[in-house]
């Protein structure tokens, strides 16, 4: 927990995220909620050459009115390193969502290899983004393993897919502004490869 309230002071409150990336326009057709069925989902990222990346639960934390949740969440891209999006379903891991809703689009997203302890190729190390990747990969040894960038924004996932059974990622959004603080996005259990992703399209940065 002390870890989670150290970095929240570095961050801008998740409702000025939108400040720092763009509300997202659907390149998918998705549904009017910006939703969809699975298997319509799965057809249309295939038609694009879409592969899931990593995947995880984000956490959702309790409110005066609201339970704490956790819902399952992906991350794709294509082998070439352009578009990539991220979708969050209705249900945890292990009980199949009945739709998932579009959560990111990115125009260039990849994934990285975790055991680096390396920031992302095109964030600058003077901002504040790169100093909280500094920071939660010496503190927590969340390393990156994947990124998206949009308009000059970056999503980072970073984590540790071998911490089994506890939190073990968080999802990092911010840009190359030093003066701009970084934001979180989530926090993440369950953080790991796609089963059926290859790695060697991991580069460490």
């Amino acid at each position: 927990m002390a870890f989670k309230d150290t970095l929240k002071r570095a961050f801008l409150p998740v409702a000025m995220a939108a400040s720092v990336i763009a509300s997202p326009a659907y390149a998918l057709e998705m549904g009017k909620d910006g939703c969809l069925p699975p298997a319509e989902l799965m057809a249309k990222l295939k038609a694009e050459g879409q592969g899931s990346v990593v995947f995880a639960d984000i956490i959702t934390e309790p409110t005066a009115t609201t339970p704490a949740k956790s819902d399952f969440i992906v991350f794709t891209a294509n082998k070439t390193g352009g578009k990539g999006y991220s979708f969050v379903g209705d249900k945890p891991s292990g009980i199949p969502s009945t739709k998932f809703c579009l959560f990111g689009q990115f125009d260039r997203a990849r994934g990285l290899d975790y055991s680096v302890a390396t920031i992302p190729t095109g964030i600058v190390a003077n901002s504040n983004l790169a100093q909280t990747l500094g920071f939660t990969m010496k503190e927590k040894g969340f390393n990156p393993i994947f990124v998206g960038e949009k308009n000059g924004a970056f999503t980072v996932v970073v984590g540790n897919p071998d911490k089994k059974g506890q939190l073990n990622g968080m999802i990092l959004v911010g840009n190359n502004d030093p003066k701009r603080k970084a934001s979180d996005l989530g926090f993440l259990i369950k953080l790991d490869y796609s089963p059926n992703y290859d790695r060697s399209f991991a580069p460490a940065k």
